[in-house]
């Protein structure tokens, strides 16, 4: 696990996998540096929901996840779903973790849900996905009920999965503060800047 920023391989920052509990800011960080490196975004979310919240087979879902990593040679992959870690991590070359406190997590969680309750965008394209209150507040599919039945359980899982030996070839990369975030935004912004100094030399 990468804790000093001195340490990041720059060059491992091709094919990319931000994890972290729901309401950490996975997308948010995902999708800025999907634009900074000029790489294609996609949420797991995207991949696995179908119009009206209907759930794939696992078929159908391992084989529209392999088709996006096959078919695309650099990617910023937002989501944890992690009975695919094997096949998204066998593409991956650094992993994200957006490991913010549990109170931090909560409130950024509340913010973006009574901002999607409001605005009523649809979700993913082609979907008609949205979030409602009930489905939020009253179900056991609830996005509160799911961040705290997760957030303990995901912190031990990932960090054993990362100590395993079969991804000894990914870097990761742990944040646990907004500041943090945007530090490592900043980092990749000067290194991006340098390199294309470089290029133009």
């Amino acid at each position: 696990m990468i804790s000093t920023f001195d340490q990041i391989d720059f060059t491992k920052l091709k094919k990319i996998n931000v994890i972290g509990t729901t309401g950490a800011g996975k997308s948010t960080l995902s999708k800025k540096l999907a634009v900074l490196l000029g790489q294609p975004f996609i949420e797991i979310d995207q991949i696995f929901w179908g119009p009206n919240w209907k759930k794939p087979t696992n078929r159908d879902f391992y084989d529209n996840l392999k088709s996006f990593l096959d078919n695309n040679p650099t990617f910023v992959l937002d989501g944890n779903y992690t009975k695919a870690t094997a096949l998204k991590w066998a593409y991956t070359e650094t992993v994200i973790w957006v490991n913010l406190p549990f109170a931090q997590t909560l409130w950024q969680l509340i913010g973006r849900t009574l901002k999607r309750l409001l605005l009523q965008k649809e979700l993913w394209p082609n979907t008609g996905n949205r979030e409602s209150i009930y489905g939020h507040l009253f179900t056991n599919d609830s996005i509160f009920y799911w961040l705290f039945k997760t957030f303990k359980g995901n912190q031990i899982k990932f960090k054993s999965d990362m100590v395993l030996k079969q991804w000894a070839h990914i870097q990761f990369i742990e944040l646990t503060s907004n500041a943090q975030v945007q530090q490592f935004l900043q980092l990749v912004t000067k290194e991006i800047a340098a390199r294309n100094k470089f290029i133009n030399n």
